[in-house]
């Protein structure tokens, strides 16, 4: 154990982009300080990424449920110690589908199965939940420990669902992890931010609105506005106003005090 002064302490930031499926997030992280990782569990995600940008993939997307359970939770966070210093950002997309591969993996291991009850994909019961809640918040802490120890940012996406009273009315939006898990995994990061697309403009929201909950920043003073439009051109690069990689340099400058939405 060590104790640290502030001038020895990592600078970083961790989050979350959440929102529709093709609605930008994947091509937004691209902003991230450079070399990025990006860690993909969505089949053909890379294509979302800006040639412009310097990355490389490490890609679960074609392997087995149990595979790609067992490559978040334990090998690719070996994996990224080994590679400090050769990228400066790692980006898990998505966490949506790794959820949905989990909950698979449960089912397949007749995880809370009995001579009563067998586990399916249409009623996979209560342990088989647990059990993707469980492979969620392993991945995301043992990836979050790794990213610290090496310096990295890190930043993960998922998608948005409905959540219905039992007349199916809607109460709200949130992120598609199922459960408690998005608390899980809210509270381990810096940044949760709610990303929309509308008339060919994009939008961030870091602060709960439309409807949307969670969202969280400790980067940004929202209390004018909870968002803002998004002045991002994918071909530009990080060199640009509305790049993660921009704003987080401000808040570091700012001796990290947040600092004002972009305009």
């Amino acid at each position: 154990m060590e104790v640290q002064d502030k001038e020895q302490l990592e600078r970083r930031m961790t989050g979350i982009i959440w929102g529709k499926s093709g609605c930008g997030k994947t091509t937004f992280l691209s902003s991230l300080p450079q070399p990025i990782l990006y860690v993909m569990i969505d089949p053909d995600g890379k294509e979302s990424i800006p040639e412009v940008c310097d990355y490389k993939v490490l890609d679960l997307s074609m392997m087995e449920d149990g595979e790609t359970v067992r490559a978040l939770k334990d090998k690719v966070p070996t994996m990224i110690k080994q590679m400090k210093g050769q990228v400066a950002s790692v980006v898990v997309d998505s966490l949506t589908v790794y959820a949905e591969r989990g909950l698979n993996y449960a089912i397949q291991q007749k995880v809370g199965g009995s001579p009563k009850f067998t586990p399916t994909i249409e009623a996979p019961g209560q342990t088989a939940y647990g059990a993707r809640r469980q492979y969620i918040v392993h991945a995301t802490s043992n990836i979050l420990r790794a990213t610290a120890l090496v310096g990295m940012h890190c930043f993960f996406t998922t998608h948005d669902s409905e959540v219905t009273n039992d007349k199916g009315e809607i109460l709200h939006y949130t992120m598609m992890l199922g459960g408690k898990a998005n608390n899980d995994v809210g509270i381990k990061i810096s940044e949760c931010w709610w990303m929309r697309e509308h008339d060919g403009k994009w939008f961030i929201a870091v602060r709960n609105c439309r409807q949307r909950e969670p969202m969280k920043t400790r980067m940004f003073n929202s209390s004018s506005s909870p968002e803002f439009e998004l002045k991002f051109n994918p071909a530009l690069g990080i060199d640009q106003p509305h790049s993660i990689s921009r704003w987080f340099e401000s808040w570091i400058a700012a001796g990290r005090k947040k600092i004002p939405l972009p305009t």
